[in-house]
């Protein structure tokens, strides 16, 4: 078995964590010995990677950075290879969970090691009344490091507890030298040793290292004794007053108790330390025989005092010297140590008072300095201000005189009529040059015919004039899209505090939808916001389609942002899709190479794309695309070209990298603020949903509302409402975004293992979309049926983004499906337990084939 000094590190990537232990010092003959190769012996970083068991809480048992104590046999070290048997970055791998169970992990203590720390004063009082003294270093505080040594001027004190102050978090030592007896134990390091007893240990600061001490023959140990007169004289009176005294007298059959206890006292006696023990006795008989009012005491009670402290036998002759003194306490209260404490409180306030008086006279100096300094001051700045005053006067008039200049030079350009006019003459220009040019190719190409040229010519010259009025028309239809574009991005966008932005949406929605509840609300906005796209599911009336029209009315799309009869600019656009789409061509357009132009089969959608194209990433307002009876067509086939945008979108960053081609590379942005919608039918008249685009997609199943609403006509809305942007969205997204809590996370490890059962095992894309959605939705979500809105948001992420994927038959697909059922009833995970009972109902009523969609 070998031992080892070292400590845990923890690595956070993203949802998972990676435990490892680093081995610094191995055990061997009483010493503790540096492993210099540490990379060799435990590759690739010297450390043994940690694993546990299902449910093992690993920092439960051992924080992050934490040293300890590890004994390891051969039979706990594992290899740690990858499935295709090459090794992992860290070869060797322990369970910690078998570790802690066999008792094999120690605190530092019991291998005499102590971390060292350091007072935040170079004074240090060990005897402050306190028992507290800070100290400047930091670092854990855990179950296995618990005791310090203190470092101060050379020496080492201590062992003491170490802790932390809730109101701060400052650090301390707690010396408890009353309960010590006032006894401290010292260590130096003998200076003859040729071992080198502190361990070197780099910490959690790279600037920073931590030594701890091992407590070894290395050091010579020295007991201090802290007692002060006070503390002594105190504890020797408290230990007369206690022996009950009658008559303030010693009765003869008690005084051998009497002597003994005295004697024997903690104050006196030190266990071990004859010599400290002798320290005290001469310090208390000093302090009785050199004190006035000791000597006036009687003679007898003096006798017996000095009997005490020099364990004289003779009882006999001790006892006719006991007289009756009801003072003897009192006496000591006028003891020299109190005096001399008064007349140093004294000297104090004398002090104190000479250095009040001579503040307030440099408080007076400083007064009339300052005042003289104000008023200076002042002056200097009213001078400057009307100095700076005469100059924005000349900079006015000279601005002025300039305006004036301009305004004479543009006056024809500020007269709409006459652009109009110029506008008239250049058309019949370009009509005139049109006309000559088409009368001068007409003369070249009889000229030509006349000489050696053929029609080849008269071909050219066509298809030249041809390619050059298509880049004409071509570039004035892209200027326009650029001005719209321009005009969008500085767009008006709503001016509430981003914190009354949801509960503004929430409402609104629930105008039109009184039966949503707020988390229906919001979880239709979490999907859209985080997904590029959200599918709605659910029986006919449920309103699916009115829904998205709904939301996008009250975030304010649903209006023109700017007024062109010609181009589209809502950013609200409804798609009918037709029965026998197959590529992108039925959803936008085609490239016309003999017309070099875009046939557009939705020109609503083309001018939409392309006004984003031109937005790019300073497109700030949301664009809603709803596919309406999205399956009627196979969507991976007619939207392939926007599936692998779904995967750029879930993540961080700009999106540069997503373009679409329309043809002849005519290549469009996508930015951010785009997101699809679709609404979807199950039954025999509709295409399946491919696993592809499941994988990519939140599916909402709505609920029955049982509320009518018309979807015929966009005049169902009253009100123009001002858009919300796209950055308040997300930003309020971001900003409500923390750690799954550890239960939700359980949970959801559980189901991730239970899908890898029957080898559907969820995706990394889902994993990332489900932990994504739960980190925000737990922080927005309210409590339903009392349970806590961490599960109720994760009930929400795994109905929407892992049950989707069900799909397969027979019995035992089936019993899976109940024991999931199950499970998730007895987490609270409602609404998935009902969604899994309903594909099961399903599913026997259809020759045991069980699937999400149908």
């Amino acid at each position: 078995m070998a031992t080892y000094f070292g400590y845990m590190d923890v690595y956070d990537e993203y949802y998972n964590k990676y435990y490892n232990f680093y081995p610094l010092y191995i055990h061997e003959n009483n010493k503790f010995i540096k492993i210099e190769n540490v990379e060799e012996l435990f590759p690739e970083h010297g450390n043994f990677a940690i694993y546990k068991n299902k449910y093992y809480d690993v920092e439960d048992k051992i924080a992050k950075r934490e040293f300890f104590i590890l004994d390891l046999d051969e039979d706990d070290i594992q290899e740690n290879k990858k499935t295709s048997g090459e090794f992992n970055t860290s070869h060797f791998k322990i369970n910690i969970e078998e570790i802690v169970n066999k008792d094999k992990i120690h605190s530092l203590s019991e291998f005499n090691i102590y971390p060292t720390v350091m007072a935040e004063n170079d004074i240090v009082d060990f005897n402050n009344g306190k028992n507290i003294i800070f100290v400047e270093d930091s670092f854990p505080v855990n179950r296995y490091m618990t005791k310090t040594l203190l470092y101060h001027q050379g020496c080492y004190y201590g062992p003491f507890d170490l802790s932390v102050r809730t109101i701060d978090k400052k650090m301390y030592v707690n010396t408890k030298v009353e309960q010590t007896g006032y006894i401290l134990d010292k260590y130096t390091i003998d200076e003859e040793t040729d071992d080198d007893p502190i361990i070197y240990c780099e910490f959690h600061r790279p600037d920073k290292k931590i030594d701890f001490v091992f407590l070894d023959d290395s050091f010579k140990k020295e007991t201090v004794d802290l007692i002060t007169d006070e503390a002594l004289l105190d504890a020797f009176t408290k230990t007369l007053s206690g022996m009950h005294l009658k008559n303030d007298s010693i009765p003869v059959d008690e005084l051998p108790e009497a002597i003994k206890k005295v004697n024997s006292s903690p104050f006196i006696a030190v266990k071990g330390d004859e010599k400290i023990t002798a320290e005290r006795i001469s310090r208390l008989k000093e302090m009785i025989s050199n004190t006035k009012d000791f000597r006036d005491l009687s003679s007898n009670a003096t006798g017996i005092l000095s009997a005490l402290f020099n364990d004289e036998e003779d009882l006999d002759e001790l006892v006719d010297q006991i007289v009756k003194n009801e003072e003897l306490l009192d006496k000591f209260q006028s003891h020299r140590i109190f005096k001399g404490k008064i007349e140093e409180e004294q000297e104090q306030l004398d002090s104190i008072k000479e250095e009040k008086a001579k503040i307030q006279e440099e408080i007076s100096d400083i007064n009339k300095i300052n005042t003289e300094k104000v008023l200076e001051s002042e002056k200097k700045k009213i001078e400057d201000l009307q100095t700076e005053k005469v100059q924005l006067e000349n900079d006015i008039q000279a601005k002025q005189t300039e305006l004036d200049g301009i305004i004479a030079k543009t006056n024809l350009s500020n007269n709409i009529n006459d652009l109009k006019t110029l506008e008239r003459e250049y058309d019949n220009r370009f009509k005139d040059v049109k006309n000559e040019i088409e009368t001068e190719v007409t003369n070249l190409s009889k000229k030509a015919s006349k000489i050696i040229f053929d029609d080849q010519f008269d071909k050219f010259i066509h298809t030249t004039l041809s390619n050059a009025l298509a880049k004409y028309d071509t570039e004035d239809e892209e200027n326009k899209y650029k001005s719209l574009a321009e005009k969008t991005i500085n767009a008006a966008t709503l001016s509430i505090k981003k914190d009354e932005v949801l509960e503004y949406i929430i409402k609104e929605i629930q105008a039109y939808r009184p039966k949503y509840s707020k988390n229906t609300v919001l979880n239709i906005l979490i999907c859209v916001s985080q997904g590029f796209l959200t599918i709605f599911s659910g029986l006919p009336g449920t309103g699916k389609t009115s829904i998205c029209r709904i939301l996008a009315h009250v975030l304010g799309l649903d209006t023109p942002v700017v007024d062109d009869t010609n181009k589209f600019t809502q950013r609200y656009l409804l798609v009918a899709v037709g029965r026998g789409w197959n590529s992108k061509r039925d959803l936008i357009g085609y490239y016309n190479p003999l017309s070099k132009r875009i046939e557009k089969n939705n020109s609503n959608l083309y001018d939409a794309l392309k006004i984003l194209n031109y937005e790019s990433d300073s497109s700030k307002l949301p664009m809603f695309v709803l596919l309406d009876e999205a399956n009627l067509s196979p969507m991976e086939y007619y939207w392939g070209d926007f599936v692998n945008i779904c995967d750029t979108f879930s993540k961080k960053g700009n999106s540069s990298s997503n373009m679409i081609n329309l043809g002849e590379n005519e290549l469009l942005h996508i930015p951010k603020t785009l997101r699809f919608l679709a609404t979807i039918n199950n039954d025999h008249t509709t295409e399946t949903i491919s696993p592809r685009l499941i994988d990519r997609a939140f599916v909402i199943s709505l609920p029955y509302a049982n509320y009518s609403y018309k979807d015929s006509s966009l005049n169902d809305f009253d009100d123009d409402l001002t858009p919300v942007s796209w950055d308040t969205l997300s930003t309020i997204m971001e900003d409500n975004s923390t750690d799954m809590t550890t239960v939700s996370n359980q949970i959801f490890k559980y189901i991730k293992a239970e899908f890898e059962k029957i080898k559907q095992s969820l995706s990394p894309r889902v994993e990332e979309d489900i932990i994504r959605y739960c980190s925000i939705a737990q922080n927005l979500f309210e409590e339903e049926r009392e349970v806590d809105p961490s599960i109720v948001a994760l009930d929400y992420a795994i109905c929407q983004k892992a049950i989707t994927k069900i799909s397969g038959n027979g019995t035992e697909y089936r019993e899976w499906l109940e024991e999931l059922k199950d499970y998730c009833q007895g987490q609270s995970l409602k609404m998935t337990a009902s969604q899994l009972e309903r594909i099961i109902s399903n599913g026997d009523a259809a020759m045991q084939y069980y699937q999400f969609f149908e």
